[in-house]
């Protein structure tokens, strides 16, 4: 039987009084058992909640104790509903393609002038490509509503020293020597961007859309959120309560179109400390809403106090605002899962344990796009076109924009030595992946190990978690502690180590340099 903490009572009757609402929640604080638990205690009001993903929102509709009045749902189901016709149908995609990109009639070509050789202009021509895609993905999770001004921001930002494609934190993209890009070149490329986006949203096209861009449209159309369809009754429902789940990772759009809506009464749920998706669009939206009535939820029936007081420890070198306890009073230990910082270390370490003869591995990460770089990277760099070009790599086609890509890009690096290593201990590429897949299994509960980069585990507990030592990387001449220092004065590394210790449910192994810096 549910037994509500007093902080849940507390939330509960700020709901009750018809107030807004944004609540602090430790991980493991039982978020979701708490919105139902708002909702049982007002049957008179129908909650909505939008979830961060699609699965999170199918489970929590299936759950067995859910009330009969809340329901969840992604944002972007709800747009799908309001926008997409059998014309958007046909053209959505799982990413933009490089391919739709056109020369616009002679003005592409007018942008590459000035550029030494056809060499240069044709990687130039590459980055350009791969930009206006970058503007338009950018756009898409923004709450911004004027493309031409966004792409030119962007742009300003992006593009400097003397033609020379910098990325978002000012580091030289490309290397090689650029036409200078003038403020009427900087215009002509937000026209690009502006005509490409004109040419997607065209149900006479045949370029792809994510879904994504639906979204956006529904965001740029002013829609309103004001109801909910429920598939199971086909029953249309008026919403009285209007919730946002994990906001700390919700981008602007979301949160826009959640301001948008005209539903009264509205609930923030999350945790600022588990915001680990900034690179992807994320905002920590806790805090536009101080404006609302403060809640917190903070003991955690996930972890014991062991834990807690590890993962106290980060939050104490940042600003959270809470402090978490844990209740767990479980001592076996029947699961465990080792976690690392990117996709490539976690291919590596399915690769030694091949090597080591290990069996029955799961695995959270997405391999068929890990093994699909792979390929594409060994290709280019022989020269070779890859066969099948991996989505995400479509502007490296060649071993000069290969080479180009690696100066700014650790994480290639890694996967070409790995697509390397693993050729030569198994003879060709196709034979060692192959030999990797047979060490692993679908499901988890007949695995032996689970291995899950640090943001795929979000969401997900074992009894005991293993952090690698490659959190934190120093070079030969630098001093780990030093490292791990500056690493860890950084909010988003505080916010990703503190997800990676409250994974675990009974106990968590940490590297030795980030226990020194602890004191333990």
């Amino acid at each position: 039987m549910f037994k509500p903490t007093n902080q849940q009572i507390a939330c509960n009757a700020c709901i009750a009084e018809g107030n807004n609402l944004t609540i602090q929640a430790g991980a493991g604080s039982g978020k979701s058992s708490s919105l139902r638990y708002f909702a049982q205690q007002n049957p008179d009001k129908t909650f909505l909640v939008l979830c961060f993903n699609k699965a999170n929102a199918v489970e929590s509709n299936q759950h067995p104790d859910r009330p009969a009045n809340i329901f969840y749902s992604t944002v972007h189901s709800i747009a799908y509903r309001a926008v997409v016709r059998k014309e958007y149908q046909d053209k959505l995609a799982a990413y933009l393609n490089y391919r739709d990109v056109p020369k616009f009639s002679g003005k592409y070509e007018t942008f590459l002038e000035g550029a030494k050789t056809k060499n240069i202009a044709k990687t130039w021509g590459s980055n350009i490509t791969k930009c206006i895609l970058d503007i338009i993905t950018d756009y898409c999770r923004s709450d911004s509503k004027n493309l031409y001004q966004f792409a030119l921001d962007q742009l300003q930002i992006w593009f400097g020293n003397e033609g020379r494609l910098l990325d978002k934190g000012g580091e030289v993209y490309d290397k090689m020597d650029l036409p200078e890009l003038s403020s009427e070149k900087l215009a002509l490329l937000a026209e690009l961007v502006r005509g490409h986006w004109l040419n997607l949203i065209d149900i006479e096209t045949k370029y792809n859309i994510t879904h994504d861009v639906y979204l956006k449209l529904y965001h740029l159309w002013d829609n309103s959120i004001t109801s909910y369809y429920d598939k199971d009754t086909k029953y249309e429902y008026d919403i009285d309560v209007l919730s946002i789940d994990e906001a700390q990772d919700s981008n602007p759009v979301t949160i826009a179109i959640f301001n948008n809506s005209t539903i009264r009464q509205k609930v923030i749920i999350g945790d600022s400390f588990q915001q680990i998706y900034a690179w992807r669009g994320g905002m920590n939206a806790m805090g536009l809403y101080s404006h609302f009535t403060q809640g917190q939820l903070t003991e955690s029936f996930r972890f014991n106090n062991e834990i807690a007081s590890l993962a106290n420890k980060v939050l104490s070198t940042g600003d959270s605002p809470i402090r978490v306890s844990g209740s767990n009073k479980q001592t076996m230990i029947r699961t465990r899962a080792h976690l690392f910082r990117t996709n490539s270390q976690l291919l590596q370490a399915i690769f030694a344990y091949a090597e080591a003869g290990y069996t029955k591995i799961f695995t959270t990460a997405d391999l068929s796009d890990l093994f699909s770089k792979l390929y594409h990277l060994q290709a280019v760099s022989f020269n070779t076109a890859p066969k099948f070009p991996n989505k995400s790599l479509t502007f490296v086609m060649d071993s000069e924009t290969l080479a180009s890509a690696l100066e700014i890009n650790p994480e290639l690096q890694t996967l070409l030595n790995l697509s390397k290593l693993v050729t030569l201990k198994s003879g060709t590429l196709a034979k060692g992946i192959n030999r990797i897949k047979t060490l692993l299994v679908d499901d988890e509960k007949s695995a032996k190990i689970a291995l899950s980069t640090v943001h795929k585990a979000k969401g997900l507990e074992w009894d005991e978690v293993t952090i690698t030592d490659k959190l934190v990387e120093a070079k030969k001449d630098e001093d780990i502690l030093d490292k791990t220092k500056d690493w860890l004065s950084i909010y988003e590394n505080q916010c990703l180590l503190y997800v990676a210790i409250t994974r675990a449910k009974v106990k968590v192994n940490l590297p030795e340099y980030i226990l020194d810096i602890f004191g333990e």
